[in-house]
């Protein structure tokens, strides 16, 4: 298949023939090698949902050394929360393949949608493939928010664990993920699962529960900042509502419980 010339950007193009039903799309991708866990830049080519990878270097924006070395025919692809910009391929044959894409946000949610358009238009021409298997094996989640945030950890009492850390912060549905360095293929420093979300209004502070029960403080570097990022998290946790609190209750409790039965009597004497 004749292909074009591999752009620097490493955004996917699409080649589109009139022979074909369906483009076909080539990029560049880092690509986990499944022996030594790391992750490699390949050249990668989409067809329809033939996902195959090349070996090759950049050279003056051309591809040198162009070997097949992987091939997959996939059923699915789902984002790994836990590494920047991170996507898990999975095939036919339940094998995963582990991606991530560069510092570029557009350019990994381009790949992202490209991946799910074409196993979504396999899906339909050929709906016998689809099974309770492979039905939540497609990532339906819109397009991450990002930035960057200030965020600090509630403790027992109201204490606030110091120093407070400023993290990169993806935010995908009703999960959390944050890194202290904005780096693809970078594992993630905090990954939650968000409850409920509450504006501190005595605060600059964003107040949110996850489901695991802890308790994130967040705040942007202006209240503005800070209010858009409200809006969007409150869109995921659904009703805005103030924390469960956690002081005692102020009615002082008996200080012996109610004499029952012989005791009673004996204590109205």
């Amino acid at each position: 298949m004749q292909r074009a010339v591999p752009c620097v950007s490493m955004s996917p193009s699409a080649i589109t023939k009139a022979s074909r039903e369906h483009p076909v799309y080539q990029g560049w991708l880092y690509v986990q090698d499944p022996r030594k866990k790391t992750f490699t830049c390949r050249f990668c080519v989409l067809d329809g949902v033939c996902f195959s990878v090349y070996t090759g270097k950049v050279d003056a924006n051309e591809l040198t050394g162009e070997i097949l070395i992987r091939q997959h025919v996939l059923v699915g692809v789902k984002r790994l929360h836990f590494v920047n910009r991170g996507l898990m391929l999975i095939d036919k044959d339940a094998k995963t393949l582990y991606v991530h894409g560069n510092q570029d946000t557009a350019y990994f949610d381009q790949w992202l949608a490209t991946f799910r358009y074409a196993i979504s238009q396999e899906n339909l021409r050929l709906p016998r493939l689809s099974s309770a298997l492979i039905d939540d094996v497609v990532d339906s989640h819109a397009t991450s928010v990002t930035g960057w945030l200030f965020v600090r950890h509630k403790v027992l009492f109201g204490r606030v664990a110091l120093p407070t850390d400023r993290l990169y912060v993806v935010l995908t549905g009703s999960t959390l993920a944050a890194f202290k360095l904005n780096m693809e293929g970078r594992h993630a420093d905090l990954l939650v699962q968000l409850a409920h979300v509450h504006r501190i209004a005595s605060s600059k502070w964003i107040r949110v529960k996850t489901k695991g029960g802890s308790v994130l403080e967040l705040r942007g570097r202006t209240e503005d900042v800070t209010s858009v990022w409200h809006e969007r998290l409150t869109a995921v946790c659904g009703v805005d509502r103030p924390l469960a609190s956690t002081v005692a209750s102020t009615e002082r409790p008996p200080l012996r419980p109610e004499p029952q039965g012989f005791l009673r009597r004996l204590s109205t004497w």
